[in-house]
């Protein structure tokens, strides 16, 4: 029962992944870009 559930779900998974490889790119960016500026604004109020 799990090992099928499992299965399926990385088909899915993987099918969709490979249907929108470019939205995963920019998502990531995405992610990037918010931890550079909630990294640099954390360090920003920091006394140094």
């Amino acid at each position: 029962m799990f090992p099928k559930y499992y299965l399926g779900e990385d088909v899915m998974l993987s099918q969709s992944y490979e249907k929108s490889k470019s939205a995963q790119l920019f998502v990531n960016i995405k992610i990037t870009l918010e931890l550079i500026c909630a990294y640099l604004s954390f360090y920003s109020v920091l006394p140094l």
